[in-house]
């Protein structure tokens, strides 16, 4: 069979919405008759965690583009022609041709003309680099260190009156309370490059750390407060505990910069160096977050950016699913530079990269964080504007 991506993509399309005749039914079946490959893709696409995953991100791409929409004079937005998509049966279905488009079958991009683009050279590349995996770092104290990639399931350690536990990829804190200590020992979770990890700490709070991230945390919280500190990006979903506020510490070079105060919610921090701001997304619950004196309250759905002048900025409507694509296997950019990109993909591929050219585009694109950084790469090329080549662990940016 020979059907270009767009009729095969139209077909799944269908599919998904509930509006495919007996006809088309006929050529979907065939086209899944003809190889594994196929089949294959076809389940992926149709996977229910990732298409709940990729329809969130692509609903937050079709709400700002109505918000943009509604900007508009009357008479230009009847020139360029309305296409919305009304239910969430053709959100799901975007959503897989969203998957379809970054699992790397074939190539296409949704254009404003809507022209199929066709990839440029194969990026020149000796040996391929995977994507990041679970591990981290963990530092006990007293100084010792456990590299969690090498080491099996089971007890790794007492702290204090606390075992600390890795069961599956995770790592716990199991606390004998009859014995509870008065005295505050800390650990250290870190993540390198290309890593990523989950910790429950104590009280039960969830945090999942991005590459290149850290958390330093009391193996039991002691006193009349929850305090930890990060660094780089994590993700948390706290335990409720009106009794005993939870704080998040964020330090750049070793200085506090800002914090958060909460009960019992989920949020995301970005504190990275390299970023152009200190950011808090709140996804529900409430949050206080401070700097110099300034408190802030969030709602959900909203962010707070703290500048490295240090002015802050709230952004009231957020899609937060974007935001945390990360924790969902998934590389999220909208109308985002090539450099905001790659700093993404340093980190998950551990990978330096080098800039030949200054390129201007800015990028809507959803990218799972599963694949190899040749196909990442040959992505971003089928949008435009953009080469790569690969040398060794180095990415070369030219045009």
């Amino acid at each position: 069979m020979n059907q270009s991506s767009n009729r095969i993509a139209t077909l799944i399309y269908g599919h998904l919405a509930g509006g495919l005749g007996d006809a088309d039914k006929a050529e979907l079946q065939a086209w899944l008759d003809a190889s594994e490959q196929n089949r294959l893709l076809f389940r992926e696409l149709t996977d229910t965690k990732q298409l709940e995953t990729a329809t969130a991100l692509y609903a937050g791409f079709e709400n700002n583009k109505r918000a943009a929409w509604a900007k508009l004079p009357g008479e230009e937005r009847t020139e360029r022609g309305a296409t919305f998509m009304p239910n969430w049966k053709k959100l799901v279905a975007a959503a897989a041709l969203v998957l379809l488009f970054a699992g790397g079958a074939w190539w296409w991009n949704y254009q404003r003309k809507g022209e199929a683009v066709v990839a440029k050279k194969e990026i020149p590349i000796k040996t391929d680099i995977a994507p990041g995996h679970e591990g981290a770092v963990l530092k006990l104290a007293g100084g010792k260190v456990i590299v969690l990639d090498s080491v099996a399931d089971g007890d790794l350690a007492t702290q204090g009156n606390t075992k600390v536990v890795l069961n599956k990829g995770q790592l716990s804190y199991d606390a004998h309370r009859a014995m509870s200590s008065k005295s505050m020992v800390y650990n250290e979770l870190s993540t390198p490059r290309g890593r990523k990890f989950q910790l429950t700490l104590p009280d039960g709070s969830k945090v999942w750390l991005n590459a290149v991230s850290s958390i330093r945390y009391p193996v039991e919280f002691v006193g009349s407060e929850r305090r930890v500190e990060v660094t780089g990006e994590a993700y948390f979903d706290v335990a409720h505990n009106v009794e005993k506020p939870f704080i998040v510490a964020m330090a750049e070079g070793g200085i506090k910069k800002a914090e958060v105060r909460v009960l019992g919610t989920r949020f995301n921090i970005n504190s990275y160096e390299d970023e152009n701001a200190l950011v808090t997304t709140l996804l529900d619950g409430s949050v206080q977050f401070s700097n110099t004196g300034s408190n802030t309250l969030l709602q959900p759905g909203q962010e707070i950016q703290l500048s490295k002048t240090g002015t802050t900025r709230i952004i009231k409507e957020v899609n937060t699913a974007l935001t945390i694509a990360w924790k969902n296997e998934m590389f999220a950019f909208q109308n985002a530079d090539i450099k905001a990109i790659m700093r993404q993909v340093s980190r998950w591929y551990n990978v330096e990269v080098e800039y030949r050219a200054d390129i201007s585009e800015h990028y809507d694109c959803l990218l799972p964080r599963n694949l190899p950084v040749s196909k990442i790469l040959q992505l971003l090329e089928t949008i435009g504007g953009v080469h790569f080549e690969v040398d060794g662990s180095k990415v070369i940016v030219t045009k």
